[in-house]
């Protein structure tokens, strides 16, 4: 099945040339049997039909051959055409395959580069994490460390206070002795 394409006219020609050719061998074959049927008639008329008969044959050969050739011609014109269209269906092939593959490699590249982003981020963000949680528990370790030394203080006021109290029980229990 061809696909008519105002570039590809050959297949009208085609046609017409081959049309043509059956019209002709139609006529010789008319002109054959008229002269069968008027064979009977006198010698000079067949002599006058038949060099008649001959031109037209010459003549019908003449046309025959030029239309063979071109034939010929269109045929090779179709196989060129033919040719012509695998080469550019190759071409193509090929053109689409090659920017296909070429897609497909920035798109993967683009996806390394992302997944190495992402993978950069995450180390980053898991250093960042890992140090705020040393700074906590650094912070964590001092402040137990404050809250430790001022427990001792206020153990040590409280000491105080406990024998300024016991201090001051004992005077009063003396005072009152006396």
């Amino acid at each position: 099945m061809y696909i008519l394409d105002p570039d590809i006219k050959f297949i009208k020609s085609h046609f017409e040339v081959s049309s043509s050719m059956l019209e002709n061998h139609n006529r010789l074959q008319i002109m054959c049997n008229r002269h069968d049927k008027f064979a009977n008639n006198s010698k000079t008329q067949d002599q006058i039909n038949k060099l008649k008969m001959e031109e037209e044959l010459k003549y019908y050969k003449l046309k025959n051959n030029e239309l063979e050739k071109n034939l010929m011609f269109k045929e090779q014109e179709i196989h060129n055409l033919e040719k012509r269209y695998q080469q550019l269906s190759q071409y193509c092939e090929s053109f689409l395959k090659k920017n296909i593959e070429e897609t497909l490699k920035s798109y993967d590249f683009q996806l390394n580069e992302l997944i190495e982003r992402n993978m950069t981020r995450e180390s980053q963000l898991h250093i960042i994490i890992g140090n705020l949680l040393e700074e906590i528990g650094q912070s964590h370790i001092q402040c137990n460390i404050k809250l430790s030394e001022k427990n001792k203080q206020i153990r040590n006021y409280l000491d105080q206070i406990e024998t300024i109290l016991d201090n001051v029980y004992k005077f009063k229990n003396i005072n009152r002795k006396i």
